[in-house]
């Protein structure tokens, strides 16, 4: 069967959304192969408990290299074009 989840004593990053859903950021595994797991959950009515959509992406941890190199380029992007400040300036 095949079956996705997180790994357990895994650290899970909670980014807070508009509303009642939220995105998580988290290692899990899918048919014996890890991944990072970036999904938007939501709240499912009738057990209150949050709950992961289709919504998301996952990265093999073979490109997290070149996925962190491009968000330290997103960053200078955005600093550069004064949509965020340096850290520790603010």
């Amino acid at each position: 069967m095949n079956r996705a989840y997180s790994h357990p004593g895994s650290p899970t990053f909670v980014i807070p959304k508009i509303g009642h859903d939220e995105r998580r950021v988290s290692l899990a595994e899918f048919n014996g192969h890890p991944y990072v797991d970036l999904r938007i959950h939501f709240r499912d009515a009738e057990s209150g408990e949050m709950r992961p959509s289709r919504k998301g992406v996952t990265i093999s941890p073979a490109y997290r290299p070149r996925f962190r190199q491009g968000l330290v380029q997103l960053d200078g992007a955005l600093r550069a074009h004064g949509l965020i400040e340096d850290e520790g300036s603010g």
